[in-house]
């Protein structure tokens, strides 16, 4: 039995005899005819494995997509793991779910989740509760950020057209200063008004110093 969790669809052939060099047909059925049963971790349906069954809890694992998803596989790998002889094993699948756990949470909001697995699964669910809120103010940042950057594209476009590649350079450098839309709409503004062949890099380096 093969247990796979690449990234890609298991390709490799299933048959032993497809794994051995050809042989003349004399000799066909000496060949061993064993066939590989293989479980692609990442792509069979959890629901066809039965309930209770450690597989069902890898597989979940490996098919996670977000705290929440963990969350449920934690609370029935807890369940079936109550007995004293099934501490260790326990403690395998708290430290496993530990290393997911620091690869999914945002930022370095990750310490550790415990070492038993009822630990564990107790951490992960006051933690899944507390997560989206921070994903959403850092997805916030990141989308203001992107924001800006495209505004800053569109003022050098913009003074490269009115005023040359050169002008445009040096305000380029300017904005490169300020992350407040206001003040790089301020910026757009004296780059309109200005009058033609007179480049408003002293009034937006003035903006860009007092706003700073």
């Amino acid at each position: 039995m093969v247990l796979y969790n690449g990234d890609a669809p298991w390709t490799a052939p299933l048959q032993m005899r497809d794994l051995i060099a050809p042989v003349p047909e004399t000799l066909a059925e000496c060949q061993p005819a064993q066939r590989s049963l293989v479980l692609d971790e990442r792509r069979v349906p959890v629901d066809d494995l039965p309930l209770g069954n450690l597989m069902r809890g890898v597989v979940g694992f490996e098919q996670s997509r977000s705290p929440a998803d963990l969350a449920r596989v934690v609370v029935a790998l807890a369940d079936w793991l109550r007995s004293p002889a099934d501490t260790e094993l326990g403690r395998a699948f708290a430290a496993w779910l530990d290393q997911i756990v620091q690869r999914m949470a945002p930022g370095d909001d990750a310490p550790p989740l415990g070492a038993t697995l009822e630990e564990a699964k107790m951490t992960l669910l006051d933690r899944v509760a507390q997560w989206p809120e921070q994903w959403r103010r850092e997805g916030v940042a990141e989308g203001r950020r992107e924001g800006v950057a495209r505004e800053r594209q569109l003022l050098s476009r913009l003074a490269t057209v009115r005023f040359g590649s050169a002008v445009a350079n040096e305000l380029g450098v300017l904005i490169q200063r300020s992350e407040d839309w206001e003040t790089l709409a301020a910026v757009a503004e004296m780059i309109v008004a200005a009058e033609s062949g007179r480049a408003p890099t002293d009034q937006v380096g003035a903006l860009i110093r007092s706003t700073g």
